[in-house]
């Protein structure tokens, strides 16, 4: 079963580049987090998982400074979605997980986990 879901969070950072960059200063971003799931439905729930589990999970990025989240130190929109695909994995219920993290309308960035 394939499932879909999309959570705005607001969060601040500043990245440790090793070049000049204006994201050297502390500046927050309204990320749009898209969620690409895939996973056997349980019999007893009738559902792989709880949307609402879900956004639990991203929101504990919403309204943080993330360079102080552990596995964050350096939350670039690569790193975020690291992060939430290590996430999900923790709760085994997916064989396909993929994750994409707007930075801005115009930017993001996203991978993919495949169980083997």
């Amino acid at each position: 079963m394939r499932l879909y879901r999309k959570v705005c969070i607001s969060a601040g950072h500043k990245l440790n580049l090793p070049y000049e960059s204006a994201c050297e200063n502390p500046h927050g971003h309204n990320f749009v987090v898209e969620l690409f799931l895939e996973g056997d439905v349980n019999r007893d729930t009738g559902m792989v998982i709880d949307f609402v589990e879900l956004k639990k999970i991203v929101s504990v990025l919403d309204h943080k400074w993330l360079n102080v989240i552990k596995g964050l130190e350096q939350p670039t929109a690569e790193n975020i979605v690291l992060f939430l695909i290590n996430r999900f994995r923790e709760l085994a219920v997916f064989n396909r997980i993929r994750v994409r993290v707007w930075e801005t309308e115009n930017s993001y960035a996203e991978d993919e986990w495949v169980s083997e």
